[in-house]
């Protein structure tokens, strides 16, 4: 199903790109029947909502998928790590806080088993790690059987996020494109996020391989040294680090950072496309990238097969992946980039950019790739969020991003340099779509 673009503006703000629900096989395209079953109930599902910790705009995403598309009344448990969000959250949301449908709380875990074990609790919504998926689901129980936690859980976990990038004749302006995405996937948020780009598999075989990498090892140069803010990201990051000590570490020195512990970007190179290999099964929630060697030539047919194989079968996780095909080598081999597109087991498919695009849109769906995971095995999550318009079945999302960008920095980009003006004109947009708030937002986005 066609969802994108949908109006005069996205024509205007996303030339070329296109954005596509696709359904389960076997399944009917229907629309609504999560909010159906909540509507027709007299004082509907209340859902217990467990915020992320990374980016405040997830949190207010869930409670809006929750209460809007699944006509839920939301308790919604603020992380630690970004609690000082919660009255800004509180403040946006207080129409609905007044009508008594939202109601936000704060504490650590023993406010989280109090929620859970609540009998006046239905379901659970939960955006974080698979770990913390287990302890509520499975409670320290074996992962056999029916598990103790009984009510419903849906959760949009991690993933050893990936870029494939098909073989082809790239010019150095592609290259140096391209890496800079790769590097924007990588830095954005210090890395501390579940769609991070995570790595890269390339044909061994590609003549333009070194010189890639070579490209994007400058540019996560260029970018300064974070912290890891995050609790046990640095122990994630040391973990990485002592698999693969040949690691280059890269990032500029000198900023002034303000808490926890500063770490270089690591960049690992030449990782084994092997089953159980460390950087493909364990997903780093720290600042690295590895380079996943695919033991073929430069025929980009054989390498979109392997590289299907290695994405699905040979890393953890279902969430997001990107594709890069240069559009030679897109006519050229039309058919097969589509079959790995159809093939690929992931929530969210972007061809030629991050898989973190499929996040900005809400007509699109935002979940683990349906039909693989399950409550003993999770990897990224059962159910999916966004998907304003409630298409019922959907299987994944796919994104097509024209190869060739506008002329400007994309505001997503780590490169951005207007990009809190942005932000408020985005905002401003979003509330009010006029042609002068539109005009406002391209004059930012053009200062970028």
């Amino acid at each position: 199903l066609s969802m994108l673009p949908e109006s005069l503006y996205e024509h205007l703000m996303f030339p070329g790109w296109t954005g596509e629900v696709w359904i389960e096989p076997e399944k009917e395209a229907t629309q609504g029947g999560n909010f159906l079953k909540g509507y027709m109930s007299e004082i509907g599902d209340l859902c217990a909502v467990f915020g992320a910790g990374n980016q405040p705009c997830v949190v207010a995403m869930d409670v809006i998928n929750k209460v809007f598309c699944d006509s839920c009344v939301v308790v919604c448990k603020m992380n630690p790590v970004n609690e000082y969000a919660g009255p800004l959250l509180e403040e946006m949301f207080q129409p609905l806080i007044q009508a008594g449908v939202i109601c936000f709380v704060y504490g650590g875990s023993e406010t989280g088993q109090l929620l859970t074990a609540s009998p006046q609790v239905d379901s659970i919504m939960i955006t974080g790690s698979n770990q913390t998926h287990d302890a509520i689901v499975w409670q320290g129980k074996p992962k056999v059987g029916t598990p103790p936690m009984a009510k419903p859980v849906d959760s949009e976990l991690g993933c050893v996020s990936p870029v494939v990038v098909v073989p082809g004749n790239w010019t150095d302006k592609e290259l140096d494109d391209k890496a800079q995405d790769v590097v924007s996937g990588v830095v954005n948020n210090a890395s501390f996020n579940c769609l991070a780009v995570k790595c890269i598999v390339v044909a061994r075989g590609w003549a333009l391989r070194d010189k890639f990498l070579a490209r994007i090892e400058h540019h996560l140069q260029a970018c300064s040294v974070r912290s890891c803010y995050y609790p046990g990201s640095r122990q994630k990051y040391d973990e990485f680090v002592s698999h693969y000590p040949e690691a280059k570490l890269l990032g500029a020195e000198g900023s002034q950072i303000v808490g926890g512990q500063i770490v270089h970007w690591a960049l690992a190179r030449e990782v084994a496309a092997v089953d159980g290999e460390y950087a493909l099964v364990n997903e780093p929630w720290c600042g690295v990238l590895s380079e996943v060697v695919v033991e073929c030539g430069d025929d980009p047919v054989a390498f979109m097969v392997m590289a299907a194989h290695v994405a699905n079968v040979q890393m953890w996780g279902t969430l997001s992946c990107g594709v890069l095909c240069d559009p030679r080598t897109q006519r050229r081999h039309a058919a097969a980039l589509d079959r790995l597109i159809a093939d690929l087991q992931y929530g969210a498919v972007v061809l030629n950019s991050m898989g973190l695009l499929g996040f900005i849109f809400a007509p699109l769906t935002w979940g683990g790739f349906a039909g693989r995971s399950s409550l003993a095995d999770v990897q990224s999550g059962l159910g999916m969020v966004h998907n304003s318009f409630m298409i019922d079945n959907v299987q994944k999302s796919v994104l097509k991003v024209p190869w060739n960008a506008l002329p400007l920095t994309p505001y997503w980009s780590h490169r951005h340099r207007n990009a809190p003006a942005m932000g408020r004109r985005m905002i401003d947009f979003a509330s009010n779509s006029s042609f002068l708030n539109f005009g406002k937002m391209v004059y930012a986005a053009l200062r970028g």
